[in-house]
């Protein structure tokens, strides 16, 4: 995605995703100067831990502040009016989106912070497990 080597998602909606597709900008490559594993341990914040976790894009990550017992989700999942998945429309592998977030919910972290919504400032890994086991 962001060296512009997996072209973008069309909208999955014909009436919504359409103007988006319209509205979108064109998708550029960026230089990437490290590429990031799963497994590897950034030198912030007291180290965060990559965490690979595709579904909404192919290469899609989480970061993982285990001594601040905090997770980092990006898109991995959304926190408006409630937990939900990311959006059916923008999203390229929806079964790999579901394996992702059922993956956080078994780490043990207090807060979690989605890339949209309220962050979970309160038992965050247990309520994400018990929204994954009865919804997905």
């Amino acid at each position: 995605y962001i060296e512009a080597r997996t072209p973008w998602l069309p909208s999955k909606s014909h009436v919504i995703g359409g103007m988006m597709d319209r509205m979108a900008p064109e998708q550029t490559a960026i230089k990437i100067d490290r590429v990031l594993h799963d497994g590897d341990v950034l030198d912030a914040a007291g180290g965060l831990e990559v965490l690979h976790a595709p579904g909404h894009t192919p290469g899609h990550i989480a970061l993982y502040a285990k001594e601040r017992e905090t997770v980092f989700s990006g898109d991995a999942f959304m926190n408006v009016a409630g937990l939900q998945l990311p959006p059916y429309g923008s999203t390229h592998d929806m079964a790999q989106a579901k394996a992702s977030i059922r993956r956080l919910s078994g780490l043990p972290f207090e807060y979690a912070l989605p890339g949209h919504g309220q962050p979970i400032l309160s038992r965050a890994s247990e309520k994400l497990g018990e929204w994954s086991r009865r919804w997905l």
